[in-house]
């Protein structure tokens, strides 16, 4: 799907965001919520325009995650960390299992980078719902592209982002 002018997308997306981590969050919560709504909103607009999902943004978007966990939060800051492991290696394995099989790529480095971070911000419980829901929305999304352009690659990115954000505000889909 492209993205017809990313900056107009940005600015109209971003108010909707605000507004519905100011419904669920507050305080210190609600500024680190603003903090992921932008680089999540970046992150999805970039990979919807050019299929690249940044080091210099996902990274910093991890350790953003886990110092919020850390500091704002207060929560168990190392499950989050070792989730982002579980969810670098998961994803990795399904990249490298998807290429072996079918001798090409289907989850880019940048998908995976971005995976690891969801898991610094959503912890082990969270990580299940973030693929869960960023798969049942690509499916979607690629039913809906495949229509127009039948060859064209599905930037994941986009749907990694929302179902990131979705679970970071409203928490694992199942939870005890």
């Amino acid at each position: 799907m492209r993205f017809p002018k990313p900056y107009i997308v940005h600015f109209l997306a971003t108010p909707p965001l605000v507004l519905w981590a100011w419904m669920v969050t507050d305080g210190l919560v609600f500024l680190a919520s603003l903090a992921l709504s932008q680089i999540l909103l970046a992150l999805a607009i970039i990979d919807g325009h050019i299929r690249r999902l940044p080091h210099g943004l996902t990274i910093p978007l991890g350790v953003l995650g886990l110092c919020t966990i850390a500091l704002v939060v207060d929560g168990p800051w190392l499950h989050h960390a070792i989730a982002a492991l579980i969810g670098l290696g998961l994803l990795w394995g399904m990249a490298r299992l998807y290429r072996y099989i079918r001798h090409r790529d289907g989850l880019g480095g940048g998908d995976i980078m971005l995976f690891a971070a969801a898991g610094c911000w959503v912890g082990p419980q969270g990580l299940p719902s973030v693929l869960l829901l960023a798969a049942v929305a690509g499916l979607a999304g690629a039913m809906l592209d495949r229509k127009k352009a039948p060859d064209r690659r599905i930037a994941f990115g986009p749907y990694l982002c929302l179902a990131i954000w979705v679970v970071w505000l409203h928490g694992p889909l199942l939870s005890s």
